[in-house]
């Protein structure tokens, strides 16, 4: 039993002797500049003796730097988050995600991880009675989801951007020349479309962003009342 505790204890600090660093910049695909605060994801299931997959995550710096310390041999992909919008999350718009393999022993620097840029999409919610932010009976405000629907079939939610007097602006970044669907629902709110029609069970909404376009494309709804 002391033995194999000792042997453990050596397995240990050998795996741990062989993590390796990887430092690399979130760069612009097209421009090449660095893209500060972006948050770098790297994900891999094939770790020797994890179960499930294995996700770490980092912020770049304000020169686009960003850098993990200990990482396991392996194959990794990468996903971003930028923290402002106009890029694109490749592993959202254009998965696969790009990977890399490291091997122990060797330190991997300078890798590149370039990031494309979006459309701004802005959507404007009309709320003149302010009934987005009236809490309800069991003190919580009314549902508002509100995104457009990625590759995966999954619901990219809008980021809220502003309130104004009379409403609250959200913005998403999109991909240019895809055709896309902007949803929007409210199990709570009573929602209009910009020609006045009542959404039944919400809306889904079918554009593209052409990348020829000057400006992005921009919705607008109005909450006309709460749903009994």
């Amino acid at each position: 039993m002391f033995r194999w505790l000792i042997s453990a204890s050596m397995l240990a600090g050998a795996a741990f002797a062989q993590t390796v660093a990887l430092r690399g910049t979130v760069a612009d695909s097209a421009t090449k500049q660095p893209i500060a605060g972006a948050f770098v994801s790297a994900t891999t299931a094939q770790l020797p003796g994890a179960p499930s997959a294995k996700r770490v995550t980092v912020q770049s710096g304000a020169d686009g730097s960003f850098s993990f310390g200990q990482l396991l041999p392996g194959t990794y992909g990468l996903c971003v988050q930028p923290t402002t919008e106009g890029y694109l999350d490749p592993c959202v718009w254009s998965p696969p995600a790009p990977t890399v393999t490291l091997i122990a022993g060797q330190a991997f620097s300078g890798y590149v991880l370039p990031i494309k840029r979006g459309a701004v999409v802005t959507v404007h919610i009309d709320d003149p009675q302010g009934l987005v932010w009236q809490k309800g009976a069991k003190g919580s405000l009314p549902d508002l989801e509100l995104g457009v629907m990625t590759p995966q079939a999954t619901l990219r939610t809008a980021r809220m951007a502003g309130v104004t007097a009379t409403g609250t602006d959200y913005q998403l970044t999109v991909p240019f020349d895809v055709s896309l669907k902007l949803s929007i629902r409210s199990f709570h709110l009573q929602l209009q479309d910009s020609t006045g029609a009542t959404l039944v069970n919400g809306s889904s909404q079918t554009f593209t962003q052409p990348s020829s376009a000057l400006t992005a494309a921009g919705f607008s709804y109005t909450v006309a009342g709460v749903i009994p």
